[in-house]
């Protein structure tokens, strides 16, 4: 049973109770909850509203927390109490499977910016590396039936679940509204839950030997080494997923842009050592046209073509020694112009 919440109103020395208010209150929450998200209690960045899934349904609200995983708030409107929390599942499971560069591109979609820099600007801090390694789902709620209550309570407390519902009541008191919150289950539970049960779940980052590694066992050992010497000497930052390596620079506005990541699990012989490239970022922080870059890197891919690869930007692959030797060294007869493209370059020793 959630928390029943009560507003009074203090008129002189007399507290005087403020019945709850009949409104179409879920037809607003959504704008309200989209303008300042504190309203669920969480610090969170908006990726979007009305999110479409791979299955032709839209996710009322998805977000972004400060470690980098997904927040998933669905209202539940005209539905059935049970056929909320069945859509909550439902897209639960779409939004486990998405990549890194999957949430980058919604968060374009949706917010007309690039997702490193609102991630900056909300929580003052660079990107994680890795993106969405758990998720939380939030039912956003006035009421809700006991049975459907008990079948949250079960999913949380016995399979570990992060779920939750969040209750809002509505108020007015003279020309004042007031909104309400309560939860179902204390937050700090429901977390302590999902951390217990995901600990065993959790998949760790690869460490760099470890992609090397898999690099060899894929047969593109020698390729993967080469491009990873001469990038981590470029670049200002190289840090890891549960993939692939990613490259960061340091960029103008502040913090570091992951302009090259290569994905060894998806290489080979055949394919290439295959690497997600922004080329345009990459190409104006050294002072070159993009046009200029790509005459040294092959054909696009085309990643339908590649099973398991998820790209940014722009895929391309490796088959050669002499491909990466080109590659580099465009990138380094262009760095004296960098400055003069507005980027700022950093003499650091390379973070790992």
């Amino acid at each position: 049973m959630s928390i029943q919440m009560q507003l009074w109103s203090i008129e002189g020395d007399r507290p005087v109770r403020l019945p709850s208010a009949k409104l179409d209150l879920e037809a607003r929450l959504e704008q309200w909850i989209c303008q300042d998200l504190s309203l669920v209690g969480e610090d969170l960045l908006l990726i979007g509203s009305q999110v479409e899934t791979a299955y032709g349904h839209a996710i009322d609200i998805l977000a972004l927390d400060r470690e980098g995983n997904l927040v998933l708030l669905e209202l539940k409107r005209g539905r059935t109490p049970r056929d909320v929390v069945a859509q909550v599942l439902d897209y639960a499971s779409w939004i486990h499977g998405l990549s890194p560069q999957e949430i980058e591109r919604l968060t374009e979609a949706h917010r007309k910016r690039p997702l490193e820099e609102l991630f900056r600007e909300r929580f003052r801090a660079d990107l994680p590396g890795t993106l969405n390694e758990e998720q939380r789902l939030v039912i956003v709620a006035t009421q809700l039936d006991p049975q459907s209550e008990r079948i949250v309570q079960f999913l949380s407390s016995q399979f570990g679940v992060n779920l939750n519902v969040v209750f809002f009541d509505y108020y007015r008191h003279g020309d004042r509204e007031f909104v309400g919150r309560s939860w179902l289950i204390a937050p700090e539970e429901v977390e302590r839950k999902a951390t217990s049960a995901g600990s065993s779940r959790k998949r760790p980052l690869l460490s760099l030997e470890d992609l090397a590694s898999l690099a060899a066992e894929r047969g593109v050992g020698g390729l993967y080494g080469a491009l990873h010497e001469g990038l981590s000497q470029l670049s200002d930052q190289v840090g890891t997923t549960q993939s692939n390596v990613t490259y960061r620079w340091d960029v103008p506005a502040g913090g570091r842009s992951a302009l090259v990541s290569v994905h060894p699990k998806v290489s080979d012989p055949t394919v290439g050592l295959v690497a997600d490239i922004r080329v345009n970022d990459l190409a104006r922080h050294y002072g070159l046209e993009p046009a200029a870059l790509r005459t040294v890197l092959s054909e696009k891919l085309q990643p339908r073509k590649v099973p398991g690869l998820y790209l940014y930007d722009e895929g391309y692959s490796f088959r050669t020694q002499e491909e990466i030797v080109q590659f580099l060294g465009k990138l380094k007869n262009g760095g004296g112009q960098a400055n003069a493209a507005g980027w700022t370059r950093s003499e650091g020793t390379h973070g790992e």
